[in-house]
């Protein structure tokens, strides 16, 4: 078997046989230096035997940098049971000075996760942010 079909239960962080997709809480936003990052959503999918999608659709807000900031894929990290992944798709783009833009990122992490910690801000940098993330679904 090379796949599930949509909809298909596995084994996964959020419980024996969970049906995807599931819709995460993360909060309302954050800040790492000049830029908030407002979630918009969070969604954790199935993506093979053993492997989760975990993506965020994130409004960026820069607050600080006249020039603009480029957000690009060096700004968010998954730590996965404590090891950081970089993400498989990310939002690429500059965001002006006191103005906002949208988009989402992707990761892949393995169906035996438990803990995830989102990192957000340049990762080379000292104004990052963690946030944990609960890999339940949340009540709708």
């Amino acid at each position: 078997m090379t796949g599930a079909a949509p909809g298909a239960t596995t084994p996964s962080p959020s419980g024996p046989a969970a049906k995807y997709p599931i819709s995460l809480s993360v909060g309302d936003e954050a800040r790492a230096g000049p830029v908030v990052y407002k979630f918009l959503a969070a969604q954790l999918d199935h993506n093979s035997d053993d492997k989760l999608s975990l993506r965020f659709s994130i409004r960026f807000t820069n607050t600080g940098v006249p020039w603009g900031v480029a957000i690009g894929p060096d700004f968010f990290r998954l730590l996965a049971d404590g090891v950081p992944l970089a993400p498989e798709q990310s939002f690429i783009d500059v965001v002006e000075f006191q103005s906002a833009k949208q988009g989402d990122v992707l990761f892949i992490i393995p169906t035996t996760t438990r803990n995830v910690v989102l990192q957000i801000g340049y990762v080379g940098g000292q104004e990052t942010s963690k946030i944990p993330i609960s890999l339940k679904a949340t009540r709708e």
